[in-house]
């Protein structure tokens, strides 16, 4: 084949190479055994060294010493002790001597092993060394490990001045051990130009020295055609390359004939890029997307923008789909360049264009329309795209769907959705139609941003496009408006699609906009929307009227559950007994609470029969004794005693005192001086509303010696003042429970000051601690030398406040402070069964005496009709 201007098959000659862009530097003197500047990034050259002084004459070394330093180099490379193994090395140097071959390559892959740069530079010196003093110690593979390591801490210089010292002391690996790491290290570092010199003298001595195992291959002249072309951009050096390869033998590739495309398109050699076609054609070449992708990059960094329409049209019209589709990186550059010299109209003029040469079949994302578009947004141009949309429909022309779709995600991405909205519609008044995930996509970043009406013209549109697969989408617009608190919302939204049947419009959805109306308090509005409901024939559940009922009672719109009561009833009654509503325990409690505060007894009444009628039983509507702030953790037992509940056990409560928010608990198995036994632990939960108060004191009593709380490092027991406390226990005749004598040494007793303080979550854990049984005192009484006389017990205080008025009138009418119904709020629990709001006074009999643990009074059906009787007959005294 005829080669008119490039040679790129020469026969095999010497080719002497001096590029225009090589310095002559030698490699820099390492007997100071390092060289910063290799190691940092030079703007500027280099200014000449200072001189050295002259090296003193060489000590000499003994063999002992020798031996001594060469052992003290290997065991600090064994341990990993650079310093001292550095130290060893140059004073083995200084003396004009060399460690063994095998400790020479394991110093320099210990050093090269290390990801900082100043181990690296001692790497790099110490190999540099040994190769110009002998190069015989050093092994192929720690010079490839050394390089490998220079790639990771993008050490170029390094790189390539350790191998123009290999090259200068005639130490000469085969190409592949070093020469794939130097391109790597050149392309990642942007450093083509150092390249060039390396390669000039590999291909030198490949040729003068007859080794053919240090000829470049393809991927070393590929890059120093690289260098030269798009980095020094010269003609001439490019050139020299081509014959290089030649007479290497190495056949150009793909990216070899991109490269000088580029350069040649960058000078304007029209004439030589049409030579560059035939001769892909003569090494059958036929795949020219990378030489299209460079051949544009060379015309729009020299501004020439015809060029880069006619060729991106050319691409098209010559090549199959695959070998047109352009990377990101060539359509970034595009862009680019057209906003800085041109303007979006020329890039719609282009798209116009493309869409007549690409086929029709073609995928979305592999439209030059999309490769544009896409670009304008990762560089942050999404307007500039939307601008040339704009103006290829100005110019008459259309898009693809897949050209929308960038400019919809980026929007989404920035929370734009009224633009987004906006760019549906008109993707639709185009006859395009989106997919279900865009939708869905877009959807829920408008409700993200909370802007609603663009989530709403969205789903109509959605509607219109006759997406099959809506209940997605319905969902996530009905718990974005739940979680903003707009019921308002969700009632318009779900009366406009109530009759899609793509969406299944159920009860639950009624009952999730009931809810938040109620919620909010807008009642009204909840039943409208009730009647909206039963109007469109959607059956109302108990979840419907719960939701109504505790708006209600909330309001204090008694009134309206007895309406609403009423209407049930009516409906239960003329219904179809297995179609009608299912009353639960729930409603029914919700229904009696309301209707009992309201003062309808009637309407009671009939509930309570409809009740039985359903066998749902209501004795859980029993009072619970206590205040009612109390209810989570104080309940009343079978026996009516009131209880203190936490995770380790229930225990009894001795007293309370609501003016001070405090009460005393009792643990059964808890010894005291009468009754000593093994406890089990005692703690508070974390969430519980109460905490130990300071006052208590917590004695551990028959505690193994091994316990961790004499530890001698831990401060754990009083040894205090406190400390008589053990004194007195252990002369109690009830320390005989705990199996030791009375009047025992203290030295298994401890006044225990837990590590975590008092407080809520207190944990007192005796199998942890090896104790046998515990006390807990909260009161010495008048007397503190007599264990007897001691208040035994465990002060609680509720953390937060409460309104203790009520419970003190209720204390001082002789009744117990409780509360009753599903809300807990206050009654007072009076002796002869009648409970009040108030107190007990004119109530008939009282409990005699002050408040006391047993004040649970349980109430049954039967119990609360007595109750109802009496109020009624007391009404009109009140």
């Amino acid at each position: 084949m005829r080669r008119r201007a490039l040679n790129l098959n020469l026969p095999q000659r010497r080719l002497v190479l001096s590029f225009s862009s090589s310095s002559e530097a030698d490699t820099p003197s390492l007997y100071s055994f390092l060289q910063p500047s290799l190691f940092s990034h030079r703007k500027n050259a280099p200014s000449s060294p200072p001189p050295q002084p002259p090296p003193s004459p060489p000590q000499t070394l003994t063999q002992e010493l020798k031996t001594a330093l060469e052992s003290a180099l290997h065991k600090s490379v064994l341990v990993h002790n650079t310093d001292d193994a550095w130290k060893a090395f140059k004073a083995l140097t200084s003396h004009s001597s060399f460690p063994s071959k095998p400790l020479a390559n394991s110093l320099i892959a210990h050093l090269s092993s290390f990801a900082d740069t100043h181990n690296l530079k001692r790497a790099f010196a110490s190999a540099v060394y040994f190769i110009e003093k002998d190069p015989g110690l050093v092994e192929f593979g720690t010079v490839s490990a050394l390089l490998e390591s220079m790639r990771r801490a993008r050490a170029a210089a390094p790189a390539f001045a350790l191998v123009r010292s290999m090259f200068k002391n005639r130490y000469f690996m085969p190409f592949e051990l070093w020469g794939n790491l130097l391109v790597e290290i050149c392309k990642e570092n942007g450093q083509f130009v150092g390249f060039l010199r390396v390669f000039e003298e590999s291909y030198r001595v490949a040729l003068d020295e007859k080794l053919d195992f240090m000829r470049p291959n393809l991927a070393a002249c590929n890059a120093a055609l690289e260098g030269c072309c798009r980095h020094l951009e010269s003609v001439t050096d490019a050139e020299k390359v081509v014959e290089t390869m030649s007479v290497l033998g190495e056949r150009p590739d793909e990216s070899s004939f991109g490269f000088l495309a580029y350069l040649y398109a960058l000078k304007g050699l029209e004439g030589k890029i049409s030579e560059l076609e035939n001769l892909m054609g003569g090494f059958g070449l036929s795949n020219k997307r990378v030489f299209y992708s460079n051949l544009i990059s060379g015309y729009v960094k020299m501004g020439e923008f015809e060029s880069v329409v006619r060729t991106v049209l050319r691409s098209l019209g010559e090549s199959s789909g695959e070998d047109a589709k352009f990377g990101e990186e060539t359509f970034s550059e595009i862009v680019k360049g057209f906003f800085k010299n041109g303007s979006s109209k020329e890039l719609a003029r282009l798209i116009i264009e493309a869409q007549k040469l690409e086929a029709a079949e073609i995928e979305a994302d592999c439209s030059v329309g999309y490769g544009i578009v896409n670009a304008c947004v990762n560089l942050g141009l999404s307007d500039k795209a939307h601008s040339i949309l704009d103006e290829i429909n100005i110019q008459g022309g259309s898009v693809g769907l897949g050209v929308y779709v960038p400019i919809l995600r980026s929007y989404c991405k920035e929370h734009r959705t009224a633009e987004a909205a906006q760019l549906v519609m008109d993707i639709s008044s185009s006859g395009l139609q989106l997919d279900m995930g865009t939708y869905d996509a877009l959807i829920e970043a408008s409700m993200s941003s909370q802007d609603f009406q663009s989530a709403f013209s969205l789903f109509r549109d959605m509607r219109d496009a006759r997406i099959r697969e809506l209940k997605g989408s319905y969902l996530t617009i009905m718990t974005g408006l739940m979680e903003n608190h707009r019921p308002e919302l969700m009632a318009a939204f779900l009366d406009e699609v109530v009759e899609d049947p793509r969406i299944e419009v159920g009860t639950h959805d009624w009952n999730s906009i009931i809810h938040a109306f109620c919620k909010a308090g807008r009642l009204e509005d909840a039943r409208r929307t009730f009647r909206r409901m039963v109007f469109l024939q959607f059956e109302p559940n108990c979840q419907t009227f719960l939701s109504l009922i505790n708006g209600y009672v909330t309001a204090e719109k008694y009134f309206s559950v007895l309406l609403l009561w009423n209407e049930i009833k009516r409906k239960f009654v003329s219904a179809d007994i297995e179609k009608g509503i299912k009353f639960d325990h729930s409603l029914v409690d919700a229904f009696l609470y309301a209707l009992v505060k309201g003062g309808f007894f009637d309407a009671v009444m009939q509930l309570v029969e409809k009740s039985q009628e359903m066998k749902i039983f209501v004795d859980k509507w029993s009072f619970g004794c206590g205040h009612p702030d109390f209810a989570r953790n104080v309940r009343c037992s079978s026996t009516g005693k009131l209880e203190f509940s936490t995770g380790t056990g229930i225990y009894d409560v001795a007293s309370i005192d609501y003016s001070s928010r405090t009460m005393i608990v009792t643990d059964p198995l808890m010894s005291t001086c009468e009754s000593m036994q093994n406890s089990g632990s005692f703690s508070l939960d974390r969430a519980s509303p109460f905490s130990v108060m300071d006052n208590n004191i917590f004695v551990l009593l028959g505690c193994s010696t091994n316990s961790p709380v004499f530890d001698p490092y831990e401060e754990l027991c009083d040894t205090g003042s406190n400390s008589r406390v053990c004194r007195g226990l252990y002369s109690c005749k009830g320390v005989t429970g705990i199996g030791l004598q009375q009047n025992a040494p203290v030295s298994t007793c401890c006044v225990y000051q837990s590590p975590t303080g008092f407080g809520s979550s207190y944990a007192l854990d005796l199998p942890k601690l090896q104790c046998s049984s515990y006390s807990a005192i909260y009161g010495f009484g008048d007397n503190r030398g007599d264990p007897s006389k001691w208040k035994f017990g465990i002060s609680v205080q509720y953390n937060d406040s409460y309104d203790a008025d009520g419970c003190t009138d209720c204390e001082a009418s002789g009744g117990s402070c409780g509360f009753s119904g599903a809300a807990e709020s206050f009654a007072c629990l009076c002796h002869n069964g009648v409970n009040t709001t108030n107190n007990c006074f004119g109530r008939g009999n009282s409990w005699s005496g002050t408040w006391g643990p047993k004040s649970q009074a349980r109430i049954i059906i039967s119990g609360l009709m007595l109750w109802w009787i009496l109020l009624s007959i007391s009404l009109p005294l009140i």
